[in-house]
């Protein structure tokens, strides 16, 4: 509850401020060049290279890793959850199942897409997720 809370200041908090606290209070690593806009990103690790982007109004949540390489960058209101690891009986089938969204150099998502990481999603460098409203599951 505490880091729910903690992450919805955040969001209303200049930016070079918002990356400090992200930094410090969740471990995150952003590089100084990269940038998250108004948007509810809370993955249990972040790693965003540089000149990385998340646009406005995205959503992420109950994933392991969320990696950008560099330039990589994730547009506007996208939805990205998935099924946490941990001792859930929940695809206790997969053992080696990582709810991770991985992004590699100058990847991109567009917009408006639902991205279902309950398994690993790679894009890989200079590919990019194009249009509106696609669906991704891995389950």
């Amino acid at each position: 509850m505490l880091k729910k809370l903690a992450m919805f200041l955040s969001i209303l908090l200049p930016w070079p401020a918002r990356r400090r606290l992200l930094e410090r209070q969740f471990g995150y690593s952003i590089h100084p060049t990269s940038q998250i806009g108004f948007a509810w990103i809370c993955p249990r690790r972040l790693i965003m290279e540089e000149n990385s982007r998340i646009g406005h109004l995205t959503f992420c949540k109950n994933i392991d890793l969320l990696y950008l390489g560099a330039h990589a960058i994730i547009g506007q209101l996208n939805w990205i959850t998935g099924f946490p690891s941990g001792s859930s009986r929940h695809f206790a089938h997969q053992p080696d199942r990582r709810p991770e969204l991985i992004l590699g150099a100058h990847a991109g998502i567009s917009s408006r897409h639902l991205i279902d990481c309950t398994a690993r999603v790679r894009i890989g460098a200079f590919a990019t997720i194009a249009g509106f409203g696609s669906q991704f599951v891995t389950h």
